[in-house]
């Protein structure tokens, strides 16, 4: 079993706590990416000498980012900041209903793409263009390595130790100058719009992080809606600077109060979810034909190693293999997911039951699938939920025992399989119309789902579109 990684966010809010105020503030806008370098995450090792055609590029983008902090933005009354794809269905529910009372609002975001959105027609947009990677005097280093040493030296630490002191210093090093000038960036943004409020996407990722931290200092009210599965109580749930958390249910407002988050929380219900309950009320029964096993993970990450990864996807292979004949499995990936990883344990195996897109459909949304799917098959991920609201069985593959202490995982929603041989048995049973090994799971998932989204009524953006305009007025 792997470290539980919640703790370096506990441990790395414990040394912000401890640092004078000259590193305090950067330190917390920058602490995922100490966590990330902390982990060993291969996409936080420094980076190889530029070429000239990639000096070029970040030449042209500096001059973009001066540009574009030059530009004069309308006032607004509500900032909404999106960084992920998944961000839109959540807020775009309530800045519709703000909107119609004719509230003023500015989505920002520094993907291009998200804002070209047609859904965000009729609003006003802000790019940011993230400033470069800059380079600090070693001596700045120097004296923030001697700060930390000090703190770790004297501070009862869970995780971190002096061994760490170097890790620590390359994350300030590589990062630090790109954190203070964001700050500076979007002071003069929030300076130019204005606004009254701000609905927050994420505020863990530096980006969002910094514009909120800059949002909380000026006392501008910060709004988040729940991101992802709150599933398990975690140092990283502890980490969230927004002022007010709007959370699904009942299971996600006990995790944040567990694991230390200082925010105000609200049980308001999904709102992405308000438009799809009518679709997932005609759920439940099983299609004709080949069985339909729905895999969803959700890549390495914070719960999950690259090794765990790579042998779940190894274990569906081989039982795709053993039930060809009778077995489609379709694979549904996650943004930070890559297809390598698939196409590699695919290599020779004549996988024809293995697919990565619906028949005769183009959807990207979770619910087509988990609703086309006969049992859905994921390891942590907030799939495993949504597909309970589906009244779909679902399987978590857990080879080393990362998942236990998952709220649902705990509850019993979900047949927890810990190895291959049992996973290709239930399959096997399943193509047999045999459901038995779901039968204590599925009715414990119906009031586990319900307890995690909380009220389903359609009403969940409302709800948070209330909670929001007082402080527009």
């Amino acid at each position: 079993m792997s470290t539980d990684k919640g703790q370096y966010f506990n441990d790395l809010r414990t040394i912000q706590a401890n640092l004078p105020t000259e590193y305090s503030r950067t330190f917390g806008q920058m602490i995922v990416h100490y966590y990330l370098h902390l982990i060993k995450s291969s996409h936080t090792q420094k980076a190889n000498a530029k070429g000239l055609k990639q000096q070029a590029a970040g030449i042209l983008q500096e001059f973009k980012r001066k540009q574009s902090l030059r530009k004069d933005y309308p006032a607004t009354d509500l900032l909404v900041w999106v960084a992920e794809s998944n961000h839109l269905p959540q807020a775009l529910p309530v800045t519709s209903l703000l909107k119609e009372k004719k509230y003023r609002v500015t989505y920002i975001s520094n993907k291009q793409q998200l804002l070209a959105n047609p859904a965000l027609e009729g609003y006003n947009k802000i790019q940011v263009v993230l400033p470069k990677r800059g380079i600090i005097a070693e001596k700045q280093v120097k004296e923030f390595e001697a700060v930390v040493s000090s703190i770790i030296a004297n501070t009862n630490l869970a995780i971190i130790t002096a061994e760490d002191i170097d890790t620590i210093s390359k994350a300030f090093r590589e990062y630090v100058t790109y954190t203070r000038q964001l700050q500076a960036d979007y002071e003069k943004v929030i300076t130019n719009v204005n606004p009254k409020a701000a609905l927050i996407g994420y505020d863990i990722p530096t980006e969002g992080r910094t514009l909120t931290d800059v949002l909380n200092a000026k006392s501008i009210p910060t709004f988040m809606i729940q991101h992802g599965a709150m599933a398990k109580v975690d140092g990283i749930f502890g980490t969230h600077i927004s002022k007010t958390i709007f959370v699904y249910g009942e299971v996600s407002k006990q995790v944040l109060k567990d694991s230390g988050t200082k925010a105000d929380i609200k049980i308001t219900g999904a709102p992405y979810l308000d438009e799809l309950m009518k679709k997932l009320h005609t759920a439940g029964s099983k299609a004709q034909g080949k069985l339909k096993v729905l895999v969803a993970f959700s890549g390495p990450g914070h719960l999950t190693t690259e090794n765990h990864h790579k042998k779940s996807i190894e274990a569906v292979m081989e039982v795709a293999k053993n039930h060809s004949g009778s077995v489609e499995f379709y694979f549904k990936l996650h943004p930070k997911d890559n297809r390598s990883y698939y196409t590699a344990e695919m290599e020779g195996k004549n996988l024809t039951n293995v697919h990565f897109k619906l028949p005769h459909s183009q959807s990207n949304d979770i619910f087509d699938w988990a609703l086309f799917a006969d049992i859905m098959l994921t390891g942590a991920s907030t799939v495993a939920i949504e597909a309970m609201l589906c009244r779909k069985p679902v399987i978590s593959l857990d080879l080393t025992g990362d998942y236990k202490e998952l709220s649902f995982v705990k509850e019993g929603a979900v047949k927890l399989i810990s190895d291959k041989a049992e996973l290709n048995t239930v399959i096997e049973q399943a193509v047999l119309q045999n459901f038995d090994a779901f039968d204590a799971s599925s009715r414990k998932a119906e009031l586990y789902a319900k307890q995690f989204y909380g009220p389903t009524d359609g009403q969940a953006a409302q709800r948070c579109a209330q909670l929001i305009e007082p402080s527009l007025n």
